[in-house]
């Protein structure tokens, strides 16, 4: 009988259960021995680079996938960054209002939300596919080769995609 872990899934799940449209550190355990000689190949892109959300994001998604898969990834690897700013910032200019009057700011929402949570398990989320229905698009997140263990929400406003949290029902 084959056996597998449902823990990440399940951590995941907490861990967005705790605000509304919540969603994504940085982390890395290296033990003695583990680190590539220096004479390796070249570092991998930081996780919340360009050029590594870029590399999580699959090849041949049209301009509208691919920029709902853009936004989301920046959100989830900001919050791996603990950078709530910067996560507040890809948010609809409607969440970022009801967060900040619940918390004060949306950036003192983020940081309670995530306080003491594994957030660096969003530093190396890749996208798996994308589906757009109308002004929404469904981002469907994994951990590098691994299953799908999220969805993510963005709305398309004014050309511009937006993370943006949905009742599971509205999700595409």
């Amino acid at each position: 009988m084959r056996t597998t872990s449902r823990r990440p899934a399940v951590l995941l799940l907490v861990l967005l259960a705790g605000i509304p449209a919540a969603g994504c550190g940085k982390g890395e355990l290296v033990l003695d021995g583990d680190r590539e000689p220096a004479s390796a190949a070249p570092p991998a892109p930081a996780p919340s680079s360009s050029a590594a959300v870029r590399a999580a994001i699959p090849d041949g998604l049209a301009a509208p996938e691919r920029g709902a898969a853009e936004i989301v990834l920046k959100y989830a690897r900001a919050v791996a960054d603990g950078d709530y700013a910067r996560a507040c910032a890809t948010r609809v200019r409607a969440e970022r209002t009801r967060l900040a009057r619940a918390s004060g700011t949306c950036e003192r929402a983020l940081l309670l939300n995530f306080r003491g949570r594994p957030r660096e398990l969003f530093a190396t989320m890749e996208v798996a596919a994308v589906r757009i229905r109308g002004d929404l698009a469904g981002v469907d997140l994994r951990q590098p080769g691994g299953r799908t263990e999220l969805t993510l929400v963005a709305r398309r406003v004014r050309e511009r995609w937006r993370v943006e949290d949905v009742p599971d029902a509205r999700k595409p």
